[in-house]
């Protein structure tokens, strides 16, 4: 599966901006928030929640992501869940071109 960037808030109550990945499945949507921690998954009926809060597509270079998932902070923040696990696995592949 491909996961796509952007910027944007989860939730209506949320104040600052993020970077959030954002994966379509089958029957639904998951979108992550790295650096917050956070996960929310919408069905695909009801995408229109979840991207009028984001932004356009990000464009990732395999540099890019190198240079993203090299960080210790955020490397930890790959051991979370199995989402998370996964979303460092295809970036770790993804930076390797």
């Amino acid at each position: 599966m491909t996961w796509t960037m952007h910027f944007g808030y989860l939730d209506d109550k949320d104040i600052l901006d993020t970077t959030i990945f954002v994966k379509e499945n089958d029957r639904s949507y998951l979108a992550i928030a790295i650096f917050q921690g956070k996960m929310k998954s919408v069905f695909k009926k009801d995408k229109d929640k979840l991207y009028k809060r984001l932004s356009n597509p990000m464009t990732m270079t395999p540099s890019w992501v190198k240079d993203f998932i090299s960080s210790n902070t955020v490397l930890k923040r790959f051991d979370q869940n199995a989402q998370t696990r996964e979303l460092g696995e295809y970036l770790k592949e993804y930076s390797n071109g």
